[in-house]
């Protein structure tokens, strides 16, 4: 097993636990929507990074390629967003000036714009451009609601406000997905390293991501 495919499997182990550990929690207290939703999130990343992996394994050269590995991403960030509007629905919390916040977040999208254009001035393939179209278009509405639900100041009292721990990991792993489709950027004798710092750190990002989930829902319920 090369260096790739072991990258590949730390990530799928990580994924993996992270929607385990979510969908027992969630079968053995019955939460909500959100809660719901957001483990279906998790799946959606595991399938696609133990997929990911096993095509790494059978035909490393085919890895850009849109597949249901790429698919169970996009589906994952998708569904993640679902959940950040179910509950801005179910904890519907009057803040002052929310508009500001709103206009603030937007800088996420914004970024992904700019990695538009970053890309349009690369020398990528056909398939990994409009893979990395697809990537984008799905994590930026995510990136959105991540940012605003950390910066609004929601009451102590709120399920928003005991989620911001998530929120802020959720941030970081939407922030990784534009990095790694970035790499291309990065000058040959760094791949290395920040091919090993975005295993790592999404590795252990999907693993606090289900432990803040239920550390949050768990503070918000003994309020």
């Amino acid at each position: 097993m090369n260096e790739a495919q072991l990258m590949f499997l730390f990530v799928a182990i990580g994924a993996t636990f992270a929607f385990v550990y979510g969908f027992v929690n969630l079968i053995k207290n019955k939460k909500g929507y959100f809660y719901s939703f957001t483990v279906l999130g998790l799946f959606g990343f595991a399938i696609g990074r133990i997929f990911l992996f096993f095509l790494s394994v059978i035909c490393i050269e085919n890895i850009e390629v849109f597949s249901l590995g790429s698919l169970g991403t996009v589906c994952g960030f998708l569904c993640l967003t679902f959940a950040c509007n179910t509950i801005e629905k179910i904890d519907s919390i009057e803040v002052k000036n929310a508009k500001k916040y709103k206009y603030i977040a937007l800088i996420m999208p914004a970024l992904y714009v700019v990695c538009f254009v970053l890309m349009t001035l690369g020398n990528l393939g056909f398939e990994a451009m409009i893979l990395t179209y697809i990537y984008s278009f799905s994590v930026a509405p995510c990136s959105y609601y991540c940012l605003k639900n950390i910066i609004t100041p929601y009451p102590k009292n709120s399920y928003m406000h005991c989620l911001r721990p998530f929120f802020a990991i959720m941030l970081v792993i939407c922030i990784m997905a534009m990095l790694s489709e970035m790499t291309w950027l990065i000058d040959e004798a760094y791949m290395q390293i920040a091919s090993v710092s975005l295993t790592v750190g999404g590795t252990l990002c999907y693993i606090a991501i289900a432990v803040f989930l239920e550390r949050g829902t768990k503070k918000w319920i003994r309020m």
